[in-house]
């Protein structure tokens, strides 16, 4: 009886090192695909951009949604749903980058797309830091709106730069 509750316990323990350890695997290729997507959107913006840096972008991505999506549970977390969203936003980008070569009917959904995986890649790695920051986990009523309003202001703000950048690739 002893010897089965202290191996339940090593297993948790185990369990747990291993779930932290994914988890901060996952960050890692989040925060690089964060800066990928910094680079990628500032040459949709500027009308430069480098196919090296979306390939970059979209591996660091995907990498991180596999091992985001670890380990596999009856109920899906929201790392995991985002880890989901971002591999389909992912397959969207790389049909009209790999077999349209980026043509003009095409630009419009490569673009939202690759900035969908820019923003999947950031609210993961909020995610993942309110999840850890031990300040940021005990919020009372009123900084939880604060948060809801900033995070709000956030997806205003990246709205706006999808629309700016699909009018500047269709002029």
């Amino acid at each position: 009886m002893k010897g089965s509750a202290h191996s339940a316990w090593i297993e948790g323990h185990t369990k747990g090192r291993r779930m932290k350890t994914l988890e901060w695997i996952n960050a890692a290729f989040e925060l690089q695909a964060v800066g990928f997507g910094a680079v990628v959107l500032r040459g949709v913006l500027r009308g430069s951009l480098r196919r090296r840096w979306v390939i970059r972008l979209l591996m660091c991505s995907l990498i991180a949604s596999l091992v985001g999506l670890f380990p596999l549970t009856s109920q899906l977390t929201a790392i995991q749903k985002i880890c989901m969203m971002s591999v389909y936003c992912s397959c969207l980008a790389v049909i009209p980058l790999l077999k349209h070569n980026l043509s003009e009917v095409w630009r419009p959904i490569f673009i939202v797309s690759t900035l969908a995986v820019l923003y999947l890649s950031v609210v993961a790695v909020l995610l993942l830091l309110l999840k850890h920051a031990p300040l940021l986990a005990t919020t009372t009523a009123m900084e939880d709106s604060a948060v809801h309003s900033i995070l709000w202001l956030f997806d205003s703000c990246f709205a706006v730069v999808v629309i700016l950048a699909v009018k500047r690739c269709r002029s």
